[in-house]
C-alpha cells in the first residue's frame, strides 16, 4: 500500500541530493504477496515497440510541451506511456509535485477534480478529509525498470517509482534542471523538445489537459520509403541528364 511521498525531513534530503529515492510514487515496502507484478505492456496489453521515432504533445494549463521518446533505451516504458496516452488516461490529471530546480511530477489518476476537495498533496489533509493523497496512485500494474545511459538533464522525461526499482506505473516527471544524482536509478524515456518555458511555469495543481501521440513509422516502412525516394530521385536525375 502506498503512502506519504515526502515528509519535511525527506524533502530536505531530496533537495540536498542525498536521498536514495529522490523521485518516488509514494510507495512503502509491503509484503511480496501484495506487490503488483511488473508487466511488459507490449505483451500484456498489445503495444508494439517496433518504432523508429515517437513523439507527443502534452497540452497543459501552462502551455504546450512537445516531447520525443527513447524507444531504443526504454521500449516497454515508452510503450506503456504511449498506450496510456492514447487511452486518455492522463487527460485532466494534475501535476501534484513541483519542486523548483528539481522536477515537476504528474500522472497519478487520483488527481482528477479539485485540489483540496477531491485530492491533496498534503498528507495531514488527506487524513483529516479522508481524500486521496497525490502520488499514491497508478494504472493498477507496474512496469519493469529500464535504467539506461540517458542523463537527467533539464527537460528529461523519466518515470517516478517507489523504493522498488520495478514499481513504476503511470507517474512521470520532467526535470527542471540537470539532476545527475538520478542517473542510472530511474528510467529515462524521453525529453522535452520544445515548450520548456511552459514546464518551468508549472505549479502544483496545474492540469495535463491531454497528451496526443504522433504515430511513428515502423523501421521497415521507413527503410522502404527511403529506398523508393532514392530510386525516384535517381530516375529523375537520369531523365534530366538525358534531355
Amino acid at each position: 500500500m502506498k503512502n506519504v511521498l515526502i515528509p519535511t525531513i525527506v524533502l530536505s534530503l531530496i533537495i540536498a541530493g542525498v536521498s536514495i529515492a529522490d523521485v518516488t510514487s509514494n510507495a512503502q515496502p509491503v509484503s511480496p504477496s501484495t506487490v503488483p507484478q511488473a508487466v511488459t505492456p507490449s505483451q500484456e496489453q498489445g503495444v508494439t515497440n517496433t518504432m523508429t521515432e515517437q513523439k507527443a504533445v502534452i497540452t497543459t494549463s501552462k502551455g504546450i510541451i512537445a516531447v520525443e521518446f527513447y524507444p531504443k533505451d526504454a521500449p516497454e516504458t515508452v510503450a506503456n506511456f504511449v498506450k496510456l496516452s492514447k487511452e486518455g488516461f492522463y487527460n485532466n490529471l494534475k501535476f501534484h509535485r513541483v519542486i523548483p530546480g528539481f522536477v515537476a511530477q504528474g500522472g497519478d489518476p487520483q488527481t482528477k477534480g479539485e485540489m483540496g476537495k477531491d485530492w491533496t498533496a498534503d498528507p495531514s489533509e488527506a487524513m483529516s478529509k479522508k481524500i486521496p493523497l497525490a502520488g499514491t496512485g497508478g494504472p493498477g500494474y507496474n512496469v519493469k525498470a529500464e535504467f539506461n545511459a540517458q542523463k537527467h538533464l533539464a527537460g528529461t522525461l523519466s518515470m517516478a517509482r517507489s523504493a522498488d526499482p520495478n514499481s513504476a506505473g503511470s507517474q512521470f516527471y520532467i526535470c527542471l534542471a540537470p539532476q545527475p544524482h538520478l542517473d542510472g536509478s530511474y528510467t529515462v524515456f524521453g525529453k522535452v523538445t520544445s515548450g520548456m518555458e511552459a514546464v518551468l511555469k508549472l505549479d502544483v495543481g496545474d492540469t495535463i489537459q491531454s497528451i496526443i501521440v504522433e504515430e511513428a513509422v515502423p523501421a521497415a516502412e521507413t527503410a522502404t520509403a527511403n529506398a523508393v525516394e532514392v530510386t525516384a530521385n535517381a530516375a529523375v536525375t537520369g531523365n534530366s541528364s538525358g534531355k
